[in-house]
């Protein structure tokens, strides 16, 4: 609306009919509610992947009858997991199955309204600030609000707790306790693997690990190596050459990435193994949970043996002779095949490795769609039963370590 008109011709406007409003969403109840959404989300996710590794080990511990025939060790120790990891979860896998999905679902609703300024404009609100619940008017009289603070009071009545950020002493210990973990299940994985200690009367100290074992031609020494809170263990592997490789445990902290630098730096090894209980990208997933940890480490050693192996005489899984055609070796027993390749664009030697006449069955159905990817992962990983030493696709074809094509089995 206008007043009048100006002198000049100009317009001059009665009132003003735009006004700026600049919302103020650092209040405390949108602090509760920043928090609240936290809450939920790091609950879920924690328990989500602690039924998604139950769902797996339901899945994939298979036996193999060539293991059981030409391999009694690596037989008998699925057989000892299977007591611990599989009992009784027939019973609950359906229920499981759809608790999953519940919790997939409730991640992906949450995870899309994220960019909210409500949520946005409180990154300040995290869940180790440890927030006090006061109960005030607006908790108290808004209806949303005052579903938002029954929430948190039911969690807190239950003494619900989520994962927080732990203290430098929490810490340290989680990683002493992981650490000895690793060397556990790297003796665990040796034992079962063909591999014998040299002097069976002597005592493994988990602490000081430093033992030589025996298989035939090759020889392995373990050896456990620390620098200052972070250590290692070096798998030194020998027949014709020598191959050595470190596992470094590591729990996702950038306070250790120097040490664990320097350590990698101080220890001369082929190939530095980053492990985590954790699945990243770049490091090998050994989790207490998880019935295929010990696997991974064998699979490790597997390839050392055949690198350091050129005669290729004696097959490296079972320990039987091994025949050569070409660029492949056979062994009639177990049907071990090694197969030597080289990158066509790195020019660089490399082995794989399959079995004959076996075709991996990856069971992919409908309901493992996008969100289950993680599944679909573990699914292809253990489809050849970790005899493989190179990452493979869905069809069993090994992958080339250098430029991560396809190499196509004839």
């Amino acid at each position: 609306m206008w007043e009048n008109i100006n002198d000049d011709g100009t317009l001059k406007p009665r009132k003003l009919l735009t006004k700026m409003n600049v919302d103020n969403y650092s209040i405390y109840e949108n602090k509760v509610f920043k928090y609240c959404i936290d809450f939920i989300l790091s609950y879920i996710n924690s328990n989500y992947r602690i039924l998604r590794e139950i769902m797996y080990n339901n899945r994939s511990l298979s036996f193999n009858l060539l293991d059981r025939l030409d391999h009694i060790d690596y037989y008998l120790a699925l057989g000892k997991l299977h007591t611990g990891y599989i009992r009784n979860f027939e019973k609950n896998y359906s229920l499981i199955e759809r608790n999953i999905n519940k919790m997939q679902y409730l991640i992906n609703v949450i995870s899309s309204r994220l960019n909210k300024n409500v949520y946005k404009k409180n990154k300040d609100v995290k869940l180790s600030n440890n927030l006090v619940l006061r109960k005030t008017n607006i908790l108290k009289m808004h209806k949303d609000y005052h579903q938002i603070y029954n929430l948190l009071k039911y969690f807190e009545s239950n003494k619900i707790e989520v994962e927080e950020d732990i203290s430098f002493d929490q810490y340290t210990s989680l990683y002493k306790n992981y650490s000895n973990y690793v060397g556990l299940i790297s003796i665990f994985a040796i034992g079962h693997f063909n591999f014998e200690i040299d002097d069976k009367k002597h005592k493994i100290n988990l602490q000081k690990i430093d033992n030589s074992f025996n298989f035939n031609k090759w020889s392995l020494n373990v050896k456990k190596v620390s620098n200052k809170r972070v250590c290692g263990y070096i798998f030194t592997l020998k027949a014709n050459k020598e191959y050595s490789f470190m596992l470094v445990p590591c729990i996702d902290k950038e306070e250790d990435g120097f040490e664990i630098k320097k350590l990698t730096f101080d220890n001369k090894v082929d190939e530095v193994v980053p492990v985590s209980p954790l699945e990243t990208d770049n490091s090998l997933f050994l989790s207490v949970s998880n019935v295929d940890s010990f696997r991974r480490i064998q699979q490790k050693i597997l390839k050392a043996m055949i690198y350091v192996d050129s005669k290729h005489d004696v097959c490296p899984f079972c320990g039987n002779k091994m025949e050569k055609h070409e660029n492949t070796y056979e062994c009639r027993s177990c049907r071990t095949i090694i197969r030597r390749n080289k990158c066509p664009h790195r020019n660089r030697i490399y082995y794989t490795t399959s079995i004959r006449g076996y075709t991996p069955l990856v069971n992919i159905d409908k309901r493992m769609t996008e969100s289950n990817i993680w599944l679909i992962n573990k699914e292809i990983e253990s489809s050849m039963h970790f005899r493989n030493i190179t990452k493979i696709d869905s069809k069993g074809n090994p992958i080339c370590p250098f430029c991560n094509e396809v190499e196509k089995i004839s």
